[in-house]
């Protein structure tokens, strides 16, 4: 997996590039054994931050999709509105359990069988865990990653937030 990609790896500056497995910034408990299962166990994952609340956004607009599988939505120390992703699971999801901080990311991705994440360093670590992936651009730097994750098969992406609408996600 490469964090970095798009950057240059021209280190005539002077500076160093840092490659290999010891450079990996991914915790090594993601590449645990894959343990199969039974039913859909969905994970909801806009990383640490989710700075436009994409998380109620999915709740809200693809709660009929959600229903009929385990899951659970994890939101960040720094998630602008706690709240709100309480209420939203609430009315469109009330069968989801909510998770606030964790400090455990590799047990709850062991879990997943599919994930539903930013296109960020959560998306890496997802699919170090080797968990089907589908992704949702949440700021414009991600594109890169997104493009890249989903070449290689390893997210499909279903575009940008804030959509003008679900029938814009692909």
């Amino acid at each position: 997996l490469d964090y970095n990609v798009g950057a240059s790896r021209d280190a005539s500056d002077g500076s160093h590039v840092l490659l290999g497995a010891e450079f990996n910034l991914i915790d090594e408990r993601f590449f645990g054994p894959v343990v199969p299962s039974a039913g859909h166990r969905l994970l909801l994952t806009m990383g640490g931050e989710d700075p436009n609340n994409a998380t109620c956004w999915v709740v809200e607009n693809l709660g009929d999709l959600l229903r009929d599988a385990a899951l659970r939505i994890v939101i960040g120390a720094a998630h602008p509105s706690k709240a709100a992703v309480a209420q939203s699971v609430k009315n469109f999801a009330p069968h989801a359990e909510i998770i606030v901080a964790t400090s455990d990311m590799p047990t709850l991705a062991a879990w997943a069988t599919v994930g539903i994440t930013a296109c960020g360093m959560t998306a890496y670590e997802l699919a170090a865990a080797n968990t089907a992936l589908i992704g949702l651009v949440i700021e414009d730097h991600q594109w890169p990653l997104a493009r890249a994750m989903e070449a290689a098969g390893a997210l499909h992406v279903i575009g940008a937030h804030p959509p003008g609408s679900v029938a814009d996600l692909r």
